[in-house]
């Protein structure tokens, strides 16, 4: 686990602003824990609906009446949690980066320009650099990422209840979408979700690097 107790106890005895370095990791970790909340609601609502039984597979896909209301009642369910999470997990890089800016840019950026990718280039080498190179690169941050984007700034990519005969399972399936000049293949919405999971330890683990960087006992 990152020992964010002792990075505070460091941040409250160095620079002339400890108390916005403070601010800043307390955010991230608020961040963080609405991240789990809603993480934790959208795989309680898909637990419910993935199967691979087939008479569960059937009766998901081809419900009518009142049960197919409650079945798109979940949908919305897990498509609102699922936005939420993923959401939480983009801004907390982007709340990091504030922290990151302040603590190891040389020449900081200022605050209403800084972001996690304009940050990555200014970081001086050294672990964090290299640990934050990768994850931005990764598949999971990308797609992340791209999710984020799309639903912000053009369209709602799409959920709906699928019977995959080749998998014989059925649940919640995000339909494909581009972003950037990248594309992504229709997916689960539990590997989606699952992504967004990989994505929030990544951050941790910089978390715990930036710890040593910054000369945190015990970090």
């Amino acid at each position: 686990m990152w020992n964010v107790r002792e990075l505070k106890n460091h941040l409250d005895l160095i620079g002339e602003q400890p108390k916005n370095y403070i601010e800043y990791l307390d955010s991230v970790i608020r961040t963080i824990d609405i991240f789990e909340f809603h993480k934790d609601e959208a795989f309680s609502v898909l637990s419910t609906l993935d199967s691979v039984a087939p008479e569960m597979a059937m009766k998901l896909v081809f419900s009518m009446g009142s049960e197919k209301n409650d079945l798109e009642n979940k949908v919305i369910s897990v498509q609102a949690h699922l936005h939420a999470a993923l959401q939480n997990v983009r801004s907390m890089y982007d709340i990091l980066a504030q922290l990151l800016n302040a603590l190891l840019v040389h020449d900081p950026i200022p605050i209403h320009l800084c972001d996690i990718c304009k940050v990555f280039k200014a970081l001086p080498n050294g672990n964090v650099r290299s640990e934050l190179e990768k994850i931005l690169a990764s598949f999971e941050y990308q797609y992340v990422n791209s999710f984020v984007n799309t639903i912000k700034h053009r369209n709602l990519v799409q959920f709906n209840r699928h019977l995959d005969l080749l998998e014989g399972r059925a649940s919640i399936r995000i339909k494909p979408f581009s972003y950037s000049g990248n594309s992504y293949e229709q997916k689960w919405a539990i590997d989606a979700l699952k992504h967004g999971l990989d994505v929030k330890n990544q951050l941790i683990a910089i978390g715990k690097l930036l710890n040593s960087e910054c000369g945190v006992r015990n970090a």
